[in-house]
């Protein structure tokens, strides 16, 4: 009898020992489950203690933040010069892993309007999971065509070349970047420089876009507005004037008023 109670002493011990180990490992799945890591929407709110391990574009991006008292980690890949970005977010378990909740994948591509104002831009499309989350056009006006002005003054023939800056306007736009990662604000910021140019962005613009892109991140912005001034370098070969060059005067804000300037930068592409 007493060899009995013995055995079921232990019997009952071993149980415990397996209800407390078993459910570890479950608890993983559950605990994912019921806080919903799937949906969008505990992605988008407000981040704290954002980390950033790796900025350079060249290199795969990487940070960490805490959001709904969770811990999250980004890791991104930039190809085809700033036009596609694929985030993979990670989520922290309960025994200190992360574990893959969600992909991204941000697609920015060139367009083209035939209106009577000739602008040109780009179009953003955002997936979560193959699936399309968001979608935004940016159109600017085109400076990248063969200008002809034979009313010009100053159009006479020439032995040789002349060169001259042309202030072509005064633009502004806003974009939502709530649903953005780094990479994808980064690259909407530089393609704003790069369209306006009618060429890739520099490296200026780029660094500068980082600034803000970290900056709009680590204070939760929804939106970004910006103002761009902008001059075409001119060259005038004594028949037609050609666009060879471009400089913006670029300011990002996060308000509307915009009188809450993130940063100031100036971006020559000659």
């Amino acid at each position: 009898m007493k060899k009995f109670k013995k055995i079921l002493a232990l019997s009952l011990i071993f149980t415990c020992f397996i209800s407390t180990v078993i459910p570890a490992s479950a608890s993983n799945r559950d605990y994912l489950e019921t806080n919903n890591f799937t949906e969008s929407n505990n992605l988008y709110s407000d981040k704290t203690n954002v980390q950033f391990i790796q900025t350079d574009i060249t290199k795969d991006v990487i940070y960490t933040y805490e959001q709904n008292g969770l811990s999250y980690k980004v890791v991104e890949n930039v190809e085809d010069n700033l036009s596609k970005i694929h985030s993979s977010i990670y989520v922290k378990d309960v025994d200190g892993n992360y574990q893959l909740n969600t992909e991204l994948d941000t697609i920015i591509s060139s367009i083209n309007s035939t209106n009577r104002m000739n602008e040109s831009g780009f179009e953003i499309v955002l997936k979560e999971n193959n699936k399309t989350i968001d979608s935004q056009k940016v159109l600017l006006p085109s400076n990248n065509i063969q200008n002809i002005d034979k009313t010009n003054s100053e159009l006479k023939l020439r032995a040789t070349p002349q060169y001259k800056w042309v202030f072509d306007g005064t633009f502004k736009g806003n974009n939502k970047i709530e649903k953005y990662t780094l990479s994808g604000i980064v690259s909407i910021i530089a393609h704003i420089s790069g369209t306006m140019s009618g060429n890739l962005a520099t490296s200026t613009a780029i660094a500068a876009a980082n600034f803000i892109a970290q900056t709009a991140i680590q204070e939760n912005f929804k939106v970004l507005y910006w103002t761009v001034k902008q001059w075409t370098y001119k060259m005038y070969n004594g028949m037609y004037w050609f666009n060879t060059g471009c400089k913006t005067d670029n300011n990002y804000y996060s308000n509307s008023s915009r009188t809450k300037l993130i940063k100031h930068f100036t971006d020559i592409d000659v």
